[in-house]
């Protein structure tokens, strides 16, 4: 027996998959990917701006765009930044619609996991 039907059994609770209320916002292209970073030192990537550089001429090609979804204070250029103007509900609704997600290990990686979303995980050192 596994720690959650330990807990199912234990308080009479059923096991289920869990869920999230998803918020609209609107997005203006078909075909994205997302990716966050975060403000904890060792959650940040020194090369996320050259990776950005090097994708972008790729996935335009595809019509793919980049957007950047998160709460952090980090700057990328050549993305569409949701930072600031989105918050956890708007964040599932977005993910949801992305064809792959990039970023540190985090509540955004979850809900990746959750809706069988491609990822690319950044673990650290905490």
């Amino acid at each position: 027996m596994n720690f959650i039907e330990s807990l199912s059994l234990s308080s009479g609770l059923k096991i289920n998959k869990p869920f999230i209320d998803d918020l609209f916002f609107p997005i203006i292209f078909d075909k994205y990917i997302t990716f966050s970073t975060e403000n904890h030192q060792s959650k940040q990537w020194d090369h996320l701006q050259e990776c950005i550089d090097i994708l972008k001429p790729i996935l335009n090609n595809k019509g793919i765009n980049i957007i950047e979804i998160g709460d952090n204070n980090q700057s990328i250029n050549n993305v569409m930044s949701l930072k600031g103007v989105t918050k956890s509900n708007h964040w599932s609704y977005i993910i949801k619609k992305s064809l792959v997600h990039f970023g540190p290990e985090n509540f955004l990686s979850q809900l990746c996991s959750l809706f069988e979303i491609p990822s690319v995980v950044l673990f650290s050192n905490t």
